[in-house]
């Protein structure tokens, strides 16, 4: 939540309040079958983010619904999922992953 709180010069100014969402998802399709994704927790306390695969756009796995994940930042692969997967984010943390349709090893992993 943010408050503007007016100044003596301003005189009698209503406050502003304005609110943030929770969380936020970003996607950036890298290909026809990897999508990165950065689920952001704007939350002062942790929260079990669930991303469906049905809500990323050109969705990599929309023909089996069974995707595979690699977070990047951790550089795990943490396995494949049917219709979503989810991550327990801590607060005001990020995740960022691939979402790719085939079990194949992503550029920038080092799993084997």
């Amino acid at each position: 939540m943010f408050v503007t709180q007016p100044t003596p010069e301003q005189g009698n100014v209503t406050e502003v309040i304005e609110t943030f969402p929770a969380h936020q998802y970003l996607y950036k399709p890298i290909n026809a079958t990897t999508t990165a994704v950065v689920l952001l927790n704007s939350n002062s306390e942790k929260q079990q983010l669930s991303l469906p695969f049905s809500t990323i756009p050109a969705n990599p796995c929309r023909e089996t619904h069974n995707c595979h994940v690699y977070d990047i930042w951790n550089r795990k692969y943490r396995g494949s999922f049917y219709e979503k997967v989810s991550f327990e984010v801590k607060a005001h943390d990020a995740v960022f992953a691939l979402v790719f349709a085939k079990e194949e090893k992503p550029a920038c992993s080092t799993h084997e």
